[in-house]
């Protein structure tokens, strides 16, 4: 029987966040006719109390046995918590939207990264956004604390583009305002083209204030995956009329491949509602699980056990597939150009082929993971705010 253990999130953007994520699980195990396990869970808040964390994580090992901890956390945390893991041979699973860098690219040998590749998402959008030459910044004050906003612009200027202004909206909403930047973009040296980075009801709120903005100027957003995240744009429906907005995310649930089909079915039929990205990462990490179960079971180690994770074919994940990267025990998969028009409607682009392994080998060569020294960063794991 595996024993798993889950250091859960709390979020007030989002506050179903740890349900969803254990609902996706519980959903994937079941698919997969998975039941020799026992889950137990402790919630870790913002993920940002170290010590807090790290006995919580100990006690799973140590006092539950687990063979497995699922941490819902970010780099910072899953640095300090592996040398406990390498030492137990136990499996620390991290689990979170990859709205950060990690600390290295070197693999933990008991450790797996498993994200929705925001960064890997976000250069991708940059790298498209440089096609238009020059553009501006146009973040949430909030949204600009992660590495995604390093990502898009990195990418952004590797490939030709030139950022001209910056506008990073007030933490509060009540002092939200686009005036700087649409006075900019007026401007005789002014441009049509923004890199947006926003979330929940800041997005919302950008959403609103650029449509007014569209009605007498050009305006064509580049944006982030949260920006297209479907529960906003439900929120929107019949509020703003949108034109040009484009961004690279890596799920939506009416994608059309035969594993999220599979998804969407089985969650709405066990929960009654229709999954969101935080029950994607539920449902993936159900698979992950399964193929480490069936691993450890060959090879009797942890470490062994991932490796030949890393080796072996990918996962059928809604998302079309996951893959365990062995170089880096990074978890990525495919991307999709989404287009949002009309009120809101999503659109995926099919003409939008990517090699996906290709452009994750050149995003890790060439997005250079930023210093500690040269760079601050929200300590709390993005979306737990």
């Amino acid at each position: 029987m595996l024993r798993i253990g889950m250091l859960t999130p709390r979020s007030t953007l989002y506050p179903t966040i740890s349900f969803d994520m254990l609902n996706g699980l519980k959903a994937g195990f079941e698919q997969l006719n998975f039941n020799d396990f026992t889950l137990f869970t402790e919630n870790i808040g913002f993920g940002t109390d170290e010590s807090e964390i790290y006995t919580k994580a100990e006690k799973m090992i140590l006092g539950d046995n687990a063979d497995v901890v699922i941490a819902c956390c970010d780099s910072r945390i899953a640095a300090m918590l592996q040398p406990l893991f390498a030492a137990a041979g136990k499996l620390l699973l991290v689990t979170n939207m990859g709205a950060n860098l990690p600390e290295d690219w070197q693999p933990h040998p008991t450790t797996i990264t498993h994200s929705l590749n925001f960064c890997f998402n976000t250069s991708l959008t940059g790298a498209l956004a440089a096609t238009a030459g020059t553009g501006a910044l146009a973040a949430s004050y909030y949204d600009a604390g992660y590495n995604q906003v390093y990502t898009t612009l990195t990418r952004f200027q590797q490939k030709g583009g030139s950022i001209l202004y910056n506008h990073v909206t007030h933490l509060k909403n009540e002092h939200f305002t686009l005036a700087p930047l649409q006075a900019f973009m007026a401007s005789e040296q002014g441009t049509p083209n923004l890199l947006c980075l926003f979330c929940a009801d800041m997005a919302e709120l950008f959403y609103k204030a650029v449509a007014a903005i569209q009605l007498s100027q050009e305006a064509n957003l580049f944006v982030s995956p949260m920006m297209l995240e479907e529960s906003l744009a439900s929120n929107l429906k019949h509020q703003v009329l949108l034109k040009n907005v484009q961004g690279y995310t890596p799920w939506l649930s009416t994608f059309t491949n035969t594993n999220n089909q599979a998804f969407v079915a089985t969650y709405e039929a066990v929960y009654g509602k229709r999954p969101n990205v935080f029950a994607v990462l539920g449902w993936d990490t159900a698979l992950l699980l399964d193929r480490f179960n069936k691993e450890l079971a060959i090879h009797k180690n942890t470490a062994a056990a991932i490796k030949a994770m890393g080796e072996a074919p990918p996962l059928p994940s809604p998302r079309g597939w996951i893959k365990l990267d062995p170089l880096t025990n990074h978890i990525y998969g495919p991307a999709n150009l989404v287009k949002a028009s009309n009120y809101f409607d999503l659109t995926i682009d099919e003409n939008s082929n990517l090699e996906i392994d290709d452009e994750w080998q050149r995003f890790k060569e060439e997005v250079m993971l930023p210093s500690p020294e040269t760079s601050s960063a929200w300590r709390n794991t993005y979306l737990c705010i």
